[in-house]
């Protein structure tokens, strides 16, 4: 396996670890299932929506790759700055479904800080790579 792919594999493991992370109960679990009005007691098995979770990771995985390629990013700033940037915009995006949903403004947050921390992360690992 070469360097890109190792790269773009860690990234996107990194990402999956930290929604374990952001969405456990120790952190921003509670308040989101809150925000929405649920209970734990409420959810159906979130095995599947994990799974299919995966997907939009890799796609994020293989876009940020390609434009930390063409950039020319090889340093773990870069790599931040550029994920963080590509955080804003699927945050800003986020803001139109936090409009029109009618999302409480901590789903909002929790959301978008979980896609603009995870792409930084997701930025550092791809821009480390050797």
């Amino acid at each position: 396996m070469n360097d890109y792919l190792v790269a773009v594999v860690a990234g996107i493991f990194v990402a999956f670890a930290l929604a374990f992370v952001w969405y456990s109960p120790s952190a921003f679990g509670e308040t989101w299932l809150e925000a929405f009005g649920k209970r734990h007691e409420d959810l159906r098995s979130t095995v599947r929506p994990m799974l299919w979770s995966v997907a939009p990771l890799v796609l994020s995985a293989l876009a940020l790759a390609v434009v930390i390629e063409l950039a020319g990013v090889n340093s773990v700033g870069g790599g931040a700055l550029v994920g963080g940037a590509a955080g804003v915009v699927a945050a800003g995006a986020m803001l139109s479904d936090y409009l029109f949903c009618g999302w409480p403004l901590r789903v909002f947050a929790i959301q978008a800080g979980y896609r603009l921390l995870y792409l930084v992360l997701m930025g550092i690992v791809l821009a480390a790579r050797p």
